[in-house]
């Protein structure tokens, strides 16, 4: 594995030549393999350091070798590319320290790293690499920063595609055309058209997430849906904190209430991570939410909400209506959904969000508190319904003659209000793309 680590000044000034040097000694000195960054799945804007001193705000627990050497540094921030992307690094004026070599991958579960590392020897992306160099022994070419315009459809079959790359456009004619695009949620347009509530909303989602292949397909007359939608993990603070931040364990919380900036219910809270779950944060259409709760809360837990309140992330009062005005909610709106919701724990019984009964606890024990919640897309599932040969099916469920899909793009049914658990989606793009593949080549008599 190759790393490169970059160090960046918090004070708006250059970082002079000794200190650079320091820098490089200290992480050449570093024993093989430590070059690992805790949150390198998150990206750059998962990086939270003190703006004076540069130090990483992390537990103790979750500081690595390079958050240390930082740590070393007044005013300087260390940073990899394993932790910020290119175009992270280009809006940055970095100061380049060190270019070297980390053989993390001599290093076996259990030994510190992430288990996911070892998929392969650069991460994700040597899946792909082997991928490309298979295909490109076959025969294959790649035609790269190339998109598709168009399916070409002759007698109601799929026979090729208009592609652009650059200010070039081509007409590529095949047997059978194979849709892997991936999901909408990288970009706020394909949000618009296929889950406009989550326009502007954070993610994590790749950009190229951005429905292409979906359109494609419906303009030849595939059959598009939106059943599973959208997988979502809710981020604590309007500044979102990082999901190994302790305190985003809050962005669940089973006593409280769930309220949209308007003051108002928007969900069962007793539920976590189902797609029902988030349906109706995606329909109310709201951008902020907030976790309303009482002190009523397990004592380390309570310690968190406490802890959230000193970093700002979450507002707290002796009263709801208090309350409303510290976390700038609507007065009138919340103190009702609050005063609702006593009546239904009273009840125990919830038919506006069906919670669970024994998470009914009213709120009624001062003080009281919001905790500020961000909501965020990780990645999106449809709009594609495909047969068990990945064929692409019409508004009639029939094939489309020589169209196939596989991936994020064709899982619309499958994951239906349930995502079984995290890496599905690359069992199910590995499946589909095998069998789009093989189908394909017994459609067109290969």
């Amino acid at each position: 594995m190759t790393y490169r680590t970059y160090a960046f000044s918090v004070k708006e000034s250059e970082i002079d030549e000794a200190t650079l040097a320091a820098i490089k000694e200290e992480v050449d000195a570093l024993p093989v393999g430590c070059i690992r960054y805790a949150s390198a799945d998150f990206g750059a804007r998962y990086q939270r350091f003190d703006g004076v001193t540069g130090q990483y705000k992390w537990k103790p627990e979750d500081i690595n070798d390079v958050h240390a050497v930082s740590d070393h540094f007044d005013g300087v921030v260390i940073f990899s590319t394993g932790v910020m992307g290119s175009k992270d690094l280009s809006l940055l004026d970095a100061d380049y320290v060190v270019y070297g070599n980390c053989n993390i991958f001599d290093k076996k579960p259990g030994d510190g790293i992430s288990d996911r590392s070892m998929v392969s020897t650069n991460g994700g992306k040597g899946i792909i690499d082997t991928l490309i160099g298979v295909a490109e022994s076959n025969g294959a070419e790649l035609m790269m920063d190339t998109r598709a315009l168009q399916i070409i459809m002759e007698g109601g079959k799929a026979a090729g595609v208009i592609a652009r790359s650059g200010d070039t456009d081509y007409t590529i004619s095949a047997k059978a055309v194979m849709l892997a695009c991936g999901g909408f949620d990288g970009e706020d347009w394909s949000k618009q058209l296929y889950a406009p509530g989550t326009v502007g909303w954070h993610t994590f989602s790749t950009p190229t997430n951005t429905g292409d292949g979906i359109e494609l397909a419906r303009e030849a007359g595939a059959l598009t849906l939106l059943k599973g939608g959208l997988s979502q993990i809710h981020l604590v603070g309007r500044d979102p904190l990082p999901l190994n931040d302790e305190l985003s364990k809050l962005r669940m919380v089973n006593t409280g209430v769930f309220v949209t900036d308007l003051g108002y219910r928007c969900a069962n809270e007793s539920m976590t991570s189902q797609f029902d779950y988030f349906v109706p944060f995606v329909q109310s259409g709201r951008k902020e939410f907030t976790i309303i709760c009482d002190s009523q809360q397990p004592a380390d837990r309570l310690d968190l909400i406490k802890k959230a309140v000193e970093v700002g992330v979450a507002s707290t009062a002796d009263t709801i209506e208090e309350l409303a005005v510290a976390a700038e909610l609507p007065q009138y709106p919340l103190v009702k959904t609050i005063e609702h919701y006593n009546e239904l724990c009273a009840a125990g019984e919830d038919p506006d969000f069906h919670k669970k009964p024994e998470d009914l606890q009213a709120l009624t024990q001062a003080p009281f508190y919001a905790i500020q919640i961000t909501p965020n897309t990780n990645d999106s599932f449809g709009q594609l319904a495909i047969s068990t040969k990945a064929e692409v099916l019409d508004e009639n469920r029939q094939p489309v003659a020589g169209l196939y899909a596989g991936g994020t793009i064709a899982n619309a049914e499958l994951f239906y209000m349930r995502y079984a658990v995290s890496g599905a989606s690359m069992c199910m793009g590995t499946v589909t793309g095998r069998i789009a593949a093989q189908e394909a080549m017994k459609y067109y008599g290969a």
